[in-house]
This record gives C-alpha cells, sequence and structure tokens, in this order.
C-alpha cells in the first residue's frame, strides 16, 4: 500500500516495513527511509540521543565549557588546547 503526493510517498511494504521517500520533482534527487514493523521514524533520533547522553564529557578548563572527552582537540568557545 502506498499513498503521498507529488514529493512525498509513504508505503507500507508486504514485509511489514514502512519507507517513506522524500524527493525534489523534475531533479532525479531523492531520500529514502525505510523502517521495521513497529519501529518508528523518529527511533534514529532517540538512539543517537542516548548514545551522545552515555559519552564522556568534561569542561574546558580555560573557559568552563562542556565538551565530549576525544571528540575534539580545541575548546570552540575559547580556542584553548584540549588534553
Amino acid at each position: 500500500m502506498s499513498a503521498g503526493f507529488k514529493g512525498f510517498r509513504v508505503t507500507k511494504r508486504a514485509d511489514g516495513r514502512v519507507q517513506r521517500t522524500t524527493s525534489i520533482p523534475g531533479t532525479g534527487f531523492s531520500y529514502v527511509e525505510t523502517h521495521a514493523p513497529g519501529g518508528s521514524f523518529g527511533d534514529h533520533e532517540q538512539q543517537a540521543a542516548a548514545q551522545e547522553s552515555t559519552r564522556k564529557t568534561t569542561t574546558c578548563p580555560g573557559c568552563g565549557h562542556r565538551y565530549t572527552i576525544g571528540k575534539a582537540n580545541f575548546c570552540s568557545q575559547c580556542g584553548r588546547q584540549l588534553t
């Protein structure tokens, strides 16, 4: 089963997955997301947020700005080198 309009379509596949297609008509550009049965399109954002919250963070000794350990070499606020 499929429903939509020019530039956007949602399809319920025979295997139970749901597919969302967004496109720019006339350009050939499109983006497709497919999700397992029972999943929602917001699941990947929730998983990313949960993963981000479990990463270890600390503060810059120069300005106190919070950053994720191992992601940055310099503070984005004051430019101080992070150890």
